[in-house]
């Protein structure tokens, strides 16, 4: 057993090694169809400014000019996120805004492509045309001019130029028009406009095959630094490596070339982002699938390719970023610090990048001057994203914008593109630690001792942050600066902290807080959970049963009984049945370790006959042992009410028990409401194991009694209540789950859902759903939430991540997963949202 003076140890890292950013805030803009974002840039206002392209006509857009065709999309945000005005700009053909900047009058300057010539456009030249737009500074067109020929234009980047004009770069297939000198397929196409959008001149620049420019800026030397992809090798190309390699080419301030440099290996490479660096070189980022020329260090599947060259184009280093699956860089901005910041997207959870939460996430990473990583982050969502463009803002953070596909769960559709912002901050500052069993009371830690997976650890500060303990008790949270209370959220009052909560101050330095955990009460505490994802009548359904043992003890000889609906017959089980009591079967689960859970699922048939379309079935499971060893408060009286609902044709009877050992001390409420009315309401007071019965006249309606439990009930339990619905005809359907499912104790769990016919794949529902409109709820009333999801692409979906925003109101702290059709682990983020991860999960396609 180590011996520990203090709870707190401080781990002094410098702060190149343990800057980190955390989330300020994070929004997703647009409308039912997709949306996406490219470029984003802090206005001077302290707000951001983001371009990109919209399908949508709703929700956050409006003015779209097609119907499934893109418009440019520009949102003007406030420093918190907020919309302050959005424009759809275009016509009825496709248009697609790819950059955005901010110009000396406080207006913006926006190119992309488009194929319109109606509505906001005009002048196009056939095909695809630089469409160049300029705003004043509540986004209303000043001018707007369409630049190219006959065939396919197109801008990736425009910049304000120091004499108050603009370069814009691209690529074209035409040599007409506005367009002279291609070399043969696609050329980089330079224009330089001046302050009205006149054309000052224009170059092409290439070779006879495919060259592409990404990326300009101007060049604080004079002239302009541009960076593309080209695969020729002749023309106004030399040293092309193979396939496609990034090509620099630097322009005097009339566009005529001074160098050029073709860098790569023997495979693809693509630049998106050139920058000039403080010492007057240039820094490049895109990615790689090249082992070999100007490329080292790659680590599989395509890599960010980071190449810093000097002044004159020559290589200085070169850094590959990434793991084993593919990485790609689509932004880099220099720092204040002269560090180099790049973002893009990553599959990989190994080498450089780690802690992948969708199918493609956000990666941040920061170099310093030399190439030497930092830091990097994942900004994940559960489908997939790319960063597009991201900046650093004047509080040193960053804003960063992309796009993200998202599982869709409000129940119009699965797979949406939206645009995606984040502000991020950077902290220096991190609590960490772990969470252990102390069965010795000792309050000392112990590597040997048993880990507490699952546990919420919440820091409460000027900010809240929180974390989740891994499968080995720990637990990473980074944080401000600031002085915070730390505690460890024990899921009951078995357990109790020797040190919790902790007064830390956090300055910009790492935290170890440990949690030896000492039972309070040595019991078990079993807990159990059912569910099913839907239910439909004349099908087999499946019902997942989660049980878990979250008390100091073992739970010996543990078993759960099931008791299926009326109108199920029971199929199978993963589990053997070890008996059978008409439909209540019993399942044997040994041992359940402290801390421990288990999960088995059962398939039962739902009834066609005597069953409508709608109506509610309700299966309960109760875990075993299911004795309480709370010590009671003493003003308890000994009393627990349970109401049970039964249709006797052409009425309703409702009993109510008091199932406990004590008789009720006094005189408590019950009221009885029809559908969302009250019908009626009485006092009552009963013995222990007495009972009252109450009758209704039974008229198809939904009926639902609650009463009143003892106030100091050892539950927690205010209330006990029943519901029914469909006796004597149907029709109230569609009401029983406004009112929750109150059973008093702790080792029991009731799923209540009505069957249905159909059911959309992808939606989140919340248990009990309310009453009226706004769902109100009474004030304390736990929440179940399902999320169902399925794939409905064309391929094996591997893994899958589901990310929640809670409301405000909701206590994080309290969130107990359950049940699942799938395997899964859980954790937050720093700023609370719980993360569900099914990795491996090989889901079917739906085909």
């Amino acid at each position: 057993m180590k011996n520990l003076l203090l709870s707190v140890i401080f781990l002094l890292f410098g702060s190149s090694i343990l800057a980190q950013p955390l989330e300020e805030w994070r929004r997703w803009y647009g409308g039912s169809k997709n949306d996406y974002a490219f470029d984003v840039e802090q206005t001077i206002d302290g707000g951001y400014v983001v371009a990109g392209a919209t399908q949508s006509d709703d929700g956050d857009v409006t003015g779209h000019h097609g119907q499934n065709e893109t418009d440019f999309w520009v949102i003007k945000l406030s420093e918190s996120g907020d919309i302050a005005w959005q424009k759809a700009l275009g016509g009825s053909s496709w248009d697609e805004a790819r950059s955005i900047r901010q110009t000396n009058d406080g207006g913006y300057i926006v190119a992309g492509s488009s194929e319109s010539n109606d509505g906001d456009v005009s002048g196009n030249h056939g095909s695809k045309d630089y469409w160049i737009v300029k705003l004043n500074e509540t986004g209303d067109i000043v001018w707007q001019k369409s630049l190219g020929g006959s065939g396919e234009d197109q801008p990736f980047e425009i910049q304000e130029t120091s004499d108050g004009g603009y370069i814009a770069v691209g690529f074209s297939h035409s040599n007409d028009g506005d367009v002279s000198g291609n070399h043969g397929d696609a050329d980089y196409w330079v224009v330089k406009l001046n302050a009205t959008g006149n054309i000052q001149w224009q170059k092409s620049l290439g070779g006879a095959s495919i060259d592409e420019a990404l990326s300009v800026q101007q060049a604080r030397n004079g002239g302009y630094i541009v960076a593309g992809v080209s695969r020729s090798t002749d023309g106004q190309v030399a040293g092309n490596h193979g396939g496609m390699d990034y090509w620099v080419v630097k322009l005097n301030d009339s566009g005529d070339t001074e160098w050029q440099k073709c860098l790569g290996g023997s495979s693809n490479e693509t630049p998106y982002s050139i920058r000039q660096a403080y010492d007057g070189g240039y820094v490049l980022a895109g990615w790689t699938i090249s082992t070999d020329g100007d490329v080292s260090g790659h680590h599989g599947d395509a890599d960010f390719w980071v190449v810093k060259l000097d002044e004159a184009g020559n290589l200085e280093w070169q850094k590959c970023l990434g793991g084993s699956d593919g990485d790609v860089a689509y932004t880099l901005e220099i720092t204040k610090d002269g560090s180099y910041i790049i973002a893009g997207y990553s599959k990989s959870t190994d080498g450089d990048a780690t802690s992948n939460i969708g199918q493609t996430d956000w990666w941040v990473v920061k170099l310093n001057g030399t190439g030497h990583l930092i830091w990097q982050k994942n900004i994940g969502d559960p489908y997939s994203d790319a960063i597009q463009s991201i900046q650093e803002t004047d509080d040193g953070g960053y804003i960063a914008a992309g796009s993200a596909t998202l599982a869709n769960f409000n129940g119009d559709g699965f797979a949406s593109t939206y645009f995606k912002v984040a502000k991020l901050r950077l902290t220096n500052s991190a609590l960490q630690g772990y969470l252990r069993l102390d069965p010795e009371h000792d309050c000392q830690a112990d590597a040997t001792e048993l880990p507490l997976s699952g546990w919420v650890v919440r820091a409460v500060g000027q900010s809240t942050f929180y974390a989740v303990t891994d499968a080995t008790g720990h637990y990473l949270m980074p944080v401000d600066t600031g002085s915070y209370q730390v505690s460890a959220v024990p899921p009951n009052g078995f357990w109790g902290s020797c040190n919790s909560p902790v007064a830390v101050q956090a300055m910009n330095d790492t935290l170890l807080v440990d949690f030896p955990q000492r039972p309070l009460i040595e019991c078990p505490y079993l807990t159990v959970d059912i569910a099913a994802p839907f239910l439909r009548r004349c099908f087999d359904n499946t019902y997942t049963v989660q049980y878990c043992n979250q008390g100091t003890l073992t739970a010996e000889d543990a078993f759960v009984e099931v008791s299926l609906d009326a109108a199920m017959q029971f199929v199978s089980a993963t589990l053997p049945v070890s008996s059978q009591n008409g439909n209540t079967l019993t399942f044997q689960l040994g041992d359940v370790g402290i801390n421990a859970c288990g999960s088995f699922q059962i398939t039962a048939h739902l009834s066609c006959d005597n069953t409508v379309i709608g109506q509610t079935h309700c299966t309960e499971a109760h875990i075993f042992p299911d004795s309480s060893c709370i010590q009671t408060n003493t003003q308890w009286d000994g009393s627990t009410i349970e109401v049970q609902a039964i249709c006797t044709g052409d009425s309703v009877v409702f009993i109510l028990y008091n199932t406990g050992t004590g008789d009720m001390s006094e005189q408590r409420q019950y009221i009885i409401i029809e559908d969302d009315l009250v019908l009626m309401h009485e006092e009552f007071q009963l013995d222990a194991l007495q009972s009252l019965q109450v009758g209704v006249v039974a008229a198809g309606t939904t009926l639902h009694l609650e009463a009143q439990q003892a106030p100091t009930h050892p539950t927690g339990f205010t209330s006990a209540g029943a519901t029914i619905e469909g006796c004597n005809g149907w029709t109230g359907l569609g009401l029983f789950g406004q009112w929750p499912v109150n059973i008093p104790n702790f080792f029991a769990d009731t799923d209540c859902q009505p069957n249905i016919g159909s059911f959309d794949p992808n939606d989140k529902t919340a248990f009990p759903t309310g009453f009226g409109e706004e769902h109100l709820i009474e004030q304390n009333q736990d929440l179940e939430y399902v999320l169902r999801f399925q794939n409905t692409g064309t391929d094996t979906a591997f893994k899958v991540v589901v990310m929640d925003v809670l409301p405000e109101e909701l206590d994080l702290t309290t969130l107990r997963p359950g049940a699942s059709s799938h395997p899964y682990t859980w954790s937050v983020t720093p700023e609370g949202r719980p993360l569900f991860l099914f990795d491996n999960i090989l889901l079917p396609d739906s085909t």
